[in-house]
């Protein structure tokens, strides 16, 4: 699919919006369907045995980024990034 509309792109062939907008929405869907189909059993599996720890640290570093974003204008990076070195490696 991608090298054909590759060849018809660089030919100058063009689509009208309605259609293109069609095959991108439905490109979308079968790539989505196909990694689901895929990875699905294992998935359920490894998020039953592994779900909380890894949406914890997947939480923490939604936080440290916005905290890092939040603190940058007011020069405290240097602060929160010292304070995670103390907590990280001075045990």
């Amino acid at each position: 699919m991608l090298f054909s509309g590759l060849l018809f792109g660089h030919f100058g062939a063009t689509i009208a919006p309605p259609v293109h907008e069609f095959a991108r929405d439905f490109g979308l869907i079968l790539f989505v369907h196909a990694i689901g189909i895929g990875v699905g059993p294992g998935f359920a599996r490894s998020l039953r045995r592994h779900g909380l720890p890894l949406n914890l640290i997947a939480a923490g570093t939604v936080i440290l980024g916005a905290a890092t974003a939040v603190s940058y204008p007011f020069g405290l990076l240097r602060v929160i990034c010292a304070q995670l070195i103390v907590l990280l490696f001075m045990r």
